[in-house]
């Protein structure tokens, strides 16, 4: 049988092991500032994970509904009136 402790978050970023694996990135996020994340868990030898946070709510639906389904201005327009989608686009 293997056992081990159970840890939350706070232990996790102590774990001087995990600091050894540069299991953590800092990014900076655009509403909190300096955000210190877990990275990917593998590593590939050539490649760097980009460090970056998550997109925030509605940052791209301009992008997405535009360019990638092809909604026009007013189309967009009326999704955002009708609360369909964020009320003005986030930008990152």
């Amino acid at each position: 049988m293997t056992v081990a402790p159970s840890r939350d978050g706070r232990d996790l970023y102590a774990d001087p092991h995990l600091r050894a694996r540069s299991a953590f990135v800092e990014v900076a996020h655009p509403e909190l500032g300096p955000l210190e994340l877990v990275t990917a868990p593998w590593k590939l030898s050539g490649w760097t994970m980009p460090a970056r946070p998550a997109p925030a709510l509605g940052q791209d639906d301009d992008a997405i509904l535009g360019e990638l389904l092809g909604l026009d201005e007013r189309e967009i327009a009326g999704l955002r009136e009708r609360g369909v989608i964020a009320p003005s686009p986030v930008t990152g």
